[in-house]
Order: structure tokens, then C-alpha cells, then sequence
């Protein structure tokens, strides 16, 4: 399979770039991005091609993994699809119901494969922890802690515009929180979200047999509140997932498991795919609506 990268910033030349030229599912077909020189420099940086014009790339290519940010991934994505493009998309999926819900239409109808890259539910340690927690079952309540720094210090995503929006922690880290008490606790039926006072955003989540879920996510934490934590109670006991390095080599293990299920469906064919990440959307909506009504 023949696949392009959409994008040039951190994500793109950290994870999506090496993850491409380096595996042994896909061949590295090259790069298009908004910034042709960004785009070259990426292209040269791994012995593939840099595109100058998007359609050309799609041209060449069997599949398209994007590293754009969520207001812009939908329409590059429905160009995509809409020429029998495979495609792996980041999380959320889009910035609004309207034109992730336009999305996952477009893929329904064009037949295509989809995957969405949530890091947790591919990388396999952490796929192994949530597949074991999900069969285990018999968990009355989840507490999952996704707390960061940053965007309060100096790091490769401080010039990401869309994180910094008020709720950004919500749209960065909650497809992440979502994903995970989807799959062990079961389908999510009702969320409550508020801001604490620390800024941080807190989730409640009902799910189906009226199992609930708490939720804490922050990307302006202070140094004594970081967190990255879940755990799960009940009839079963207590069983808290292991820790995973994302940033030292946890993100690649994550997108080649990705790389894999796009060009093999190794997992089915619909793990993780965008159906799935339009329900997560949704619940984002939810909350987004909620703490909007909510003052910082």
C-alpha cells in the first residue's frame, strides 16, 4: 500500500514521518503540506517526495494518514475518500458534529477503510491492559487522569493554535479518556462535564447497566497535579492500566500498530474506525455544550 503524509509540524516529523518510512506494512509515497519548503525538507529527511499540489499526491498514493489539526482534517480527508482514498485520521476527527458527521458519510459511501490513531487502544502494551480489563469485566466505576503541562511550558505543540482554546484540553485529551472507558466499561450513554477550580475539566460518564466513569484532563497543569492514570473498580477487584511513554517511543509502537490495521485490518475491520470516532465526537459536542455554559 502506498501511502502519504498530510501535514509537516511536530506530529508529522515525530511520529507519522519515521512511522511511514520505516514500516514494513506501507511504502513511504511522500508528503503534501500548506508549507511546500516544510514539506520538502520532511520529504528529504526521509528519501521520499514532496508534493507541491494536494491532488497530485493523491494521485500517487493508495491511503493518506493525516497530522493536521481538526478544523482543517475533514475536508482534506473527504477529498481523499472521495477518491477511493484509503484513510488514517487523527483524533477528534473534526472540530464539529456537522463536518465529522459529512466525513464518515463520505467514507461509508466511498467503501473505504478508515482508522482513527487514538495512541492508546493501538499501542500494545496498553491495547493487551484494555483488551484484558474489557474481558475481565464485572467494573462498577473508572477513573482515568489525563494531566499535562503542555501548554502551561515551553513544548512542541505551545504554538498549536487550536490548544489554545479553552477547552482544548477536552478535544486533545478526551478522545483519548472516551476511547478507553468506551471499550471496557461499554458504550457511553450520558456525560457531565465542569471546570474545576484548577481550570481542569471533569467528566462524568454513565454507561450502559448503569456503570459510571470519572474523568480529570488538563493541558495546563500545574507540576504537583500532572497526571496520566486509570484505573478501574468493581466485583473483579482493582486493576490500574500500566503507564505508557508517549513521547520516548510509545507514540511509534502506536502508529505502526495503526499503519497495520489500515493496510490489513489485522484488529477487524472496524476497530477504531471513524464511525467510532464520530461517536466520540459527539460526546465531546456534549460536554463542549455543557462547559460553555459552565464560567472559567
Amino acid at each position: 500500500m502506498q501511502v502519504g503524509l498530510v501535514g509537516s509540524a511536530h506530529w508529522a516529523r515525530t511520529v507519522h514521518a519515521p512511522g511511514l518510512a520505516g514500516s514494513s506494512h506501507v511504502q513511504f509515497a511522500g508528503v503534501w503540506a500548506r508549507d511546500f519548503s516544510k514539506a520538502a525538507e520532511l520529504a528529504k529527511a526521509h528519501d521520499t517526495q514532496a508534493f507541491r499540489d494536494y491532488d497530485d499526491l493523491l494521485g500517487a498514493v493508495d491511503a493518506v494518514s493525516f497530522a493536521v489539526p481538526p478544523n482543517i482534517q475533514p475536508s482534506l480527508a473527504q477529498r481523499a475518500v472521495r477518491q477511493g482514498k484509503h484513510v488514517l485520521l487523527e483524533k477528534p476527527i473534526a472540530d464539529s458534529l456537522a463536518s465529522g458527521s459529512q466525513l464518515v458519510r463520505d467514507i461509508e459511501q466511498a467503501e473505504v477503510r478508515s482508522v482513527v490513531f487514538l495512541t492508546r487502544l493501538f499501542h500494545p502494551v496498553l491495547h493487551a491492559g484494555i483488551a484484558e480489563a474489557a474481558e475481565t469485566g464485572g467494573w462498577s466505576s473508572a477513573n482515568m487522569r489525563i494531566a499535562s503541562s503542555t501548554m502551561r511550558v515551553a513544548s512542541p505543540y505551545s504554538g498549536s493554535i487550536w490548544r489554545k482554546k479553552p477547552n482544548a484540553a477536552l478535544w486533545d485529551l478526551g478522545p483519548h479518556m472516551f476511547s478507553v472507558l468506551w471499550t471496557v466499561m461499554g458504550p457511553i450513554i450520558g456525560v457531565k462535564a465542569r471546570r474545576d477550580e484548577r481550570g481542569h475539566i471533569q467528566v462524568h460518564a454513565i454507561h450502559s447497566a448503569q456503570r459510571a466513569s470519572h474523568g480529570e484532563l488538563s493541558l495546563q497543569a500545574r507540576d504537583e497535579d500532572i497526571a496520566n492514570e486509570t484505573s478501574f473498580t468493581g466485583s473483579s477487584g482493582h486493576l490500574s492500566l500500566p503507564t505508557v511513554d508517549f513521547a520516548h517511543g510509545g507514540a511509534a509502537s502506536a502508529y505502526e500498530a495503526a499503519l497495520a490495521q489500515l493496510s490489513h485490518q489485522e484488529r477487524g475491520p472496524n476497530f477504531c474506525g471513524a464511525q467510532f470516532g464520530l461517536q466520540l465526537l459527539k460526546l465531546l459536542q456534549e460536554c463542549e455544550d455543557q462547559l460553555g455554559q459552565t464560567p472559567s
